[in-house]
């Protein structure tokens, strides 16, 4: 489940399970994207010009 199906489930509702689960769903779309940012940092070489062939 996305987190934003997640959330309207819990605010149609208003149970806490529901809760729960786009707490879930939030946490781990953030944890996600920390581990997709640091990725993009540590790949990235802006000193790379390129594969020199002599």
């Amino acid at each position: 489940m996305d987190e934003q199906t997640a959330w309207n489930c819990f605010e149609h509702t208003g149970n806490i399970s529901d809760y729960l689960i786009y707490s879930q769903c939030k946490h781990s779309n953030e944890e996600r994207q920390m581990r997709e940012g640091a990725d993009a940092d540590r790949d990235q070489r802006p000193d790379h010009q390129g594969e020199f062939r002599g």
